[in-house]
């Protein structure tokens, strides 16, 4: 019963790549303010409780709000200015 936990504590980091590959192909074809994001996970594989459902959303979060997105990914916070074109790389959308 021990083995259980460590097993799925060793395994959710490739599950989640798995995960955010897909999420990472279906974002790179998002194209309207309206269109549908989808989340990724941390290497912990947890979904962030704030993450954008749409491009326009995303165009919107305010530098807080990407640094608490950032910081729950592991990216770097800083340098401010580049928050929401390291984050959309991130996700998969294209520039």
């Amino acid at each position: 019963a021990a083995i259980a936990p460590a097993i799925a504590a060793a395994t959710a980091p490739i599950l989640a790549l798995l995960v955010n590959i897909t999420a990472r192909q279906q974002n790179a074809v998002v194209m309207n303010p309206e269109d549908v994001l989808q989340p990724l996970q941390n290497a912990a594989g947890a979904l962030p409780g704030a993450f954008p459902p749409t491009l326009h959303a995303l165009n919107a979060l305010t530098a807080a709000q990407l640094a608490v997105l950032l910081g729950h990914y592991g990216l770097p916070l800083n340098p401010t200015a580049t928050r929401r074109v390291r984050f959309k790389q991130f996700v998969g959308i294209r520039p």
